[in-house]
Formats: C-alpha cells, sequence, structure tokens
C-alpha cells in the first residue's frame, strides 16, 4: 500500500504528465527532421524512409515490450523494501533486545539487490536500443552522403541543399533515440496507473 500510494501516485502526478508533453514534441521533432532531409533531397530520401520506418517499428516494439516487463519487476520489487524497512522501523526496539541486526541486515540488503537488479537491466536496455538507433541514424546520413557523392557532377540536387539535408540526417538520430524512450518511459509508467487501478476496481474493502 504505502509503495501504491507514495512511489506510484507520485509517478502519475509527476512524471506521467511530463512524459506524455515530451512525447509529442519528440513525436514532432521527428517528423520535421524526416521531412526536412525528404526536402533536401528532393524526395529521394523517400525511398530509404519506408524501409527505415519497419525496421525503427521492429526496435522499438521489442524494446518498449522488454522495457515495460522490466519496469512492471522493478516496481513489484520495491514493495518488500517498503514492507522490511517499515517492521524494521517498528521494531527496532525488539531487534535490539535480541541483538538480531545482522539478519535484519542481510534481508534488507537481499531485496534492495533484487530491485536494483531490475533498475540496472532497465538501464542496460536503453543502451541496447541506443546503439541500434545510432545504425539507423547512420544509414540515413550514409544514404544522404551517398546522394551527395552520385549528384556532385549532375547539378541535380543543389550543394547546399545537401548540406542541410546531412544536418538534419544527424538531428533526425537524436529526436528518434529520445521519441522511442519517453514512449517507451510512457508506457512504462502506465504501469503505475494499472497498479492503483487493480486497488481502487479490484480489491475488497474491508467490512464496517
Amino acid at each position: 500500500i504505502m509503495n501504491r500510494f507514495s512511489s506510484d501516485m507520485t509517478t502519475i502526478d509527476e512524471d506521467l504528465s511530463q512524459t506524455i508533453g515530451q512525447i509529442t514534441n519528440s513525436l514532432f521533432g521527428t517528423l520535421g527532421a524526416a521531412l526536412g532531409v525528404a526536402a533536401a533531397t528532393k524526395g529521394t530520401f523517400l525511398v530509404l524512409l519506408l524501409p527505415l520506418i519497419w525496421v525503427y517499428n521492429k526496435v522499438q516494439s521489442y524494446y518498449r515490450k522488454t522495457n515495460t516487463t522490466v519496469a512492471r519487476l522493478a516496481a513489484v520489487s520495491l514493495s518488500p523494501v517498503y514492507a522490511e524497512f517499515s517492521q524494521t522501523l517498528n521494531g527496532t526496539v525488539s531487534i535490539r533486545a535480541y541483538n538480531d541486526k545482522a539478519r535484519f541486515t542481510l534481508a534488507m540488503e537481499n531485496k534492495i539487490d533484487t530491485n536494483t537488479i531490475a533498475l540496472v537491466t532497465q538501464q542496460l536496455c536503453g543502451q541496447w536500443l541506443a546503439i541500434r538507433l545510432d545504425c539507423i541514424g547512420s544509414i540515413i546520413s550514409c544514404f544522404v552522403a551517398f546522394i551527395t557523392i552520385a549528384t556532385k557532377d549532375s547539378g541535380f540536387i543543389p550543394a547546399g541543399w545537401l548540406g542541410l539535408g546531412l544536418t538534419y540526417s544527424f538531428t533526425i538520430t537524436t529526436f528518434m533515440k529520445f521519441c522511442v524512450r519517453v514512449m517507451a518511459a510512457g508506457e512504462a509508467q502506465m504501469n503505475s496507473v494499472e497498479r492503483l487501478m487493480y486497488y481502487c476496481e479490484h480489491m475488497e474493502q474491508e467490512e464496517a
């Protein structure tokens, strides 16, 4: 109960609303950068855009599912930490009287370690995503650079436009990484809503 109505409520009240705003901004930023590259290459970038969207969707779908599951494990493993701390705090006098501090310290360390494993795994998932999105961004930059070299004599696309497209190709990588991360964070934060809704709708109240 302490976990759900302290940590989970904080996530809903403070983090979730900010994440929704960041998702909107990052989506428009990614769309704007993609349109910038497409305009700078006179639509040639659209040939590469469709397969990239498919690859991007596969990567972010795989990441979001994993990140949401790991976030759920982190939330579940946090409740025993609160419970252990609460019962230790309430039983401090008895623990000192029986000189049993080592057992309670070990129990707390084990529960914190379990929660930390989930949090570290979540960070590793973020690094996994960053590497793959960097690869996608590199493909876009290489494509624009290839067009620059291939059309340097024909004058099909002005050099200034290609320079602008190359600049936007670097920007789109940053926006894509941020977009996927905040979308995954928002989906993981909805886990707090799910946990609270379970208490509100499925937990039976005590008899008056």
